[in-house]
């Protein structure tokens, strides 16, 4: 029988908090439970060769893993709607924080101009999710 292989699309490396939990400390749990994890991390700068080497990497893992998981990742609808077409299973794993405006900056106008940008690409990933999980943040877990 073969191995179930994952491969997670992070955020971040090993330096970021939620990417570290996320994915980093779980890779040996599930190896021992017999299953493959592998890590892409998403370029956060948009330098031409370092997305060139990605979306190679991207492309030529995405079909031969079972399950592709996004960790809190508002790609461009492009490149979501490559992720979608090449992903036998996605999952979408976000927070609130990336639903919700922090209250700290509901006044700052160039977050709200780039928050409302990422929703449509958001609410597409969570539509064409095969499965996702939420986790609440810190800072509005105590208003519900």
């Amino acid at each position: 029988m073969q191995p179930i292989k994952v491969l997670f699309i992070s955020r971040s490396d090993q330096g970021l908090a939620s990417s570290r939990v996320r994915i980093f400390d779980l890779l040996p749990y599930l190896k021992q439970e017999g299953i493959e994890g592998r890590v892409l991390v998403n370029p956060r700068k948009k330098n031409f060769f370092k997305l060139l080497s990605f979306l190679s990497k991207f492309l030529w893992n995405a079909p031969r893993h079972d399950i592709v998981v996004l960790q809190k990742v508002i790609p461009n609808m492009l490149f979501a709607r490559l992720v979608r077409l090449l992903s036998k299973n996605l999952v979408y794993d976000i927070d609130d924080a990336m639903y919700e405006l922090h209250p700290s900056m509901k006044n700052d106008s160039w977050a709200k101009q780039r928050h409302a940008k990422g929703l449509p690409r958001l609410q597409y990933l969570l539509r064409n999710a095969d499965a996702g999980t939420k986790l609440y943040s810190t800072w509005d877990s105590g208003c519900r």
